[in-house]
């Protein structure tokens, strides 16, 4: 069989889809790599640091942190998280309502049709209702979030705060 494009590296596309040498059969796929031409242009990937603290953690941190814990692959856990959150989803769209032990209280709020300002305008608009979703935090969450509270203003061993009743 001829080739369909002579060159120095067989079977060679570069990342913008430009031959970089030729295929030696038809039914071998292209493999990318950067050519002499292009090189500049192809960025090398750096691994994802961990989000920093104060930043929030995303979906990939909580699954990167539970795949370290239990020994699984990072994308199974990925694909878990993913499957936890789509359920949590269908559960509020379905049922209005899914209640997380120790965790919270996700429901559905209806809001009801209002007149706004427009700011630069001062058109008075009508804005239609709408449902919106709205979390309760439990018991345990409430009591963790006012436990780092109390560590942030230096009283939590013990000493009643500015908050404490009979003082």
């Amino acid at each position: 069989m001829r080739p369909l494009v002579t060159g120095p590296e067989p079977n060679r596309v570069c990342e913008q889809g430009q031959l970089a040498g030729r295929y030696q059969r038809f039914h071998e796929p292209p493999r990318f790599v950067p050519c002499p031409s292009h090189r500049r242009t192809v960025a090398k990937r750096k691994p994802r640091p961990e989000s920093p603290p104060g930043s929030g953690r995303t979906k990939r941190d909580i699954a990167k942190r539970i795949a370290d814990e239990f020994g699984l692959s990072q994308q199974m856990t990925a694909e878990i998280v993913q499957r936890i959150f789509d359920s949590i989803l269908e559960a509020i769209v379905l049922d209005d309502r899914i209640e997380l032990r120790n965790f919270g209280v996700f429901h559905v709020k209806r809001r009801a049709a209002r007149k706004a300002r427009n700011p630069r305008t001062g058109e008075v608009i009508d804005v239609p209702a709408r449902f919106s979703v709205a979390f309760k935090a439990g018991k345990e969450m409430e009591a963790r979030v006012r436990e780092l509270g109390l560590r942030e203003r230096g009283q939590l061993d013990g000493s009643p705060g500015p908050m404490s009743e009979g003082g």
